[in-house]
């Protein structure tokens, strides 16, 4: 009703008709209620009773009570806006953080398209020209060894562009997920990097029981497939280089883990290898997409990825997905 209400008499027979909460165990004989409001809406009550006797309250007691109901809503209201604005404030620097980030990987990709890319175009018109030196003159040795220096030019090129554009897609161009067992996952990305691991002789170890988990299956050979052919780039003069690929439960979670015996990772640079386009060694084979398209199929799919490692001691990536693998 919005408005003050007395029970003066029969105190339980009448809080019976308007279903009243009882919330004295000693019998009441008599009330006044005033409502806590805001904006016309009742949210509380504040409630006097008496266990002594009837008629114990009349309008005169209606000021004071109404004033602490009205000074209470806007405690109340003032409380609420607080925990409002801070929760507004949290999503706002969320979403800072994240446009940063997303402006650290724009100015990335400005440099590599002005330089990665850039670089293979000046080596391919550079040795067009010594091409046509070649020809005049007959140097048909050093004729073939322009053309393979074009077309390895044009191979990376081409490598880093069809990353950039897979790159590009995650998030937006997903197949439907479905169940599958990780041992597939395993042996289709083991197959795709097959060349790179028989001509390094890496020994590869897959763990047993590897669970089924619900993913997008093209998305998940390619996080295998790249964290296996980064771990066969960087085992330096490593005799028996190993790689072993397994997973193990902790806190009710699923962890994969891939983990190799090559040179190890600084620990200042645990985070930054996700990053687009930065490689440790510039100087080593791949793009610098790799790392940064695996922690994106990752994210994605609702999960995270870290490594652990010190330099020298080898590797080992971990990776988790939604809390329903």
């Amino acid at each position: 009703m919005k408005k003050p209400f007395f029970i003066h008499k029969n105190w339980d027979e009448e809080a019976e008709k308007l279903h009243v909460i009882k919330t004295n165990i000693t019998p009441v004989l008599s009330s006044l209620a005033v409502p806590i409001m805001i904006d016309e809406r009742v949210f509380g009550l504040i409630t006097l009773e008496s266990t002594e006797r009837e008629y114990a309250f009349s309008e005169s007691d209606v000021p004071l009570l109404a004033t602490i109901a009205a000074n209470l809503a806007v405690t109340i209201e003032n409380m609420r806006l607080q925990d409002s604005l801070k929760q507004e404030l949290e999503i706002q620097e969320r979403l800072i953080r994240e446009l940063e980030l997303k402006n650290a990987e724009l100015e990335r990709f400005t440099y590599t398209a002005s330089h990665d890319l850039k670089s293979p175009l000046i080596t391919i018109r550079g040795f067009l020209g010594y091409l046509k030196q070649d020809a005049q003159t007959g140097n048909l040795e050093r004729l073939n060894a322009d053309i393979q220096r074009i077309s390895d030019a044009t191979e990376k090129m081409h490598r880093l562009l069809n990353e950039l554009l897979e790159l590009s897609r995650i998030g937006r161009v997903t197949n439907e997920k479905q169940n599958v067992p990780f041992q597939e996952i395993v042996e289709d990305a083991l197959q795709c990097v097959e060349g790179q691991l028989k001509e390094k002789q890496v020994q590869v170890k897959v763990g047993s029981d590897l669970p089924i988990v619900n993913v997008d299956r093209e998305r998940m050979v390619e996080v295998i497939q790249n964290l296996v052919d980064n771990s066969t780039k960087f085992f330096g003069d490593q005799k028996q280089p190993q790689i072993e690929i397994g997973h193990k439960a902790e806190d009710g979670q699923v962890i994969f883990s891939i983990r190799d015996n090559g040179i190890g990772i600084k620990q200042e640079f645990h985070e930054r290898i996700f990053g687009l386009f930065d490689k440790l060694e510039p100087a080593s084979e791949g793009t610098g997409v790799g790392l940064a398209l695996v922690k994106r199929i990752i994210e994605v799919h609702g999960g995270r990825i870290w490594v652990e490692s010190e330099s020298g001691e080898g590797a080992t990536f971990y990776f988790t997905l939604s809390e329903k693998n």
